[in-house]
């Protein structure tokens, strides 16, 4: 197995209280346009092959991303192809494992102590509420600018082997992710 990070562009609805009872319209509606393939032999239709138009949802950065859409022989998950999570009942954090900032809502500013108001949070979900280390503000944990470096939801769509700001999902891609279950989505970038 490779021991290299598995780098992923990371879809999460913009309600982070939004779940689903399950993930079959969004299922279809990707299998509909065939931004999704076929899925992965024993993975209990949760991870799914990139499908044929993949490539015109997802617009690469750069002069010629190598992107490999088959299973590597090392059995690692290091090839591009979407993995639904769990649908939790409470809203989860998700963010790399390095360079992460959060930044105020309200003076724009880098806030230092978000990792440890998230490890409170984590063991007291009803405490979303911090105080910026700048400008002394109150704000909710879920309001903080993390510009696509982290994200609360209660579900998401991993699409691995995306590199930071490598791919960015289109307009067309965020608009069906709506039209199938009726919020808005985000994304952002994790290696975990």
């Amino acid at each position: 197995m490779s021991t290299s990070p598995a780098y992923r562009l990371v879809l999460h609805p913009d309600d982070i209280y939004f779940s689903l009872s399950e993930w079959q319209p969004i299922v279809e509606a990707l299998q509909d346009v065939q931004f999704i393939g076929d899925p992965l032999v024993g993975q209990n239709g949760r991870r799914y092959l990139a499908g044929e138009h993949f490539l015109n949802f997802i617009t690469f950065m750069g002069c010629s991303p190598y992107i490999a859409f088959e299973p590597p022989p090392d059995g690692s998950e290091d090839f591009c192809h979407l993995r639904f999570s769990n649908l939790y009942t409470h809203p989860e954090f998700r963010c790399a494992s390095r360079n992460v900032f959060a930044r105020c809502p309200r003076c724009g500013k880098r806030i230092q102590q978000w990792e440890a108001a998230i490890t409170q949070w984590r063991e007291n979900p009803a405490s979303s509420v911090m105080h910026c280390d700048k400008c002394n503000a109150g704000i909710s944990l879920y309001e903080l600018g993390w510009r696509h470096g982290a994200g609360f939801a209660r579900m998401f769509i991993d699409i691995y082997s995306i590199y930071p700001q490598e791919g960015i999902p289109t307009e067309p891609l965020l608009d069906l992710l709506e039209k199938a279950c009726g919020v808005r989505w985000g994304y952002f970038y994790t290696d975990n």
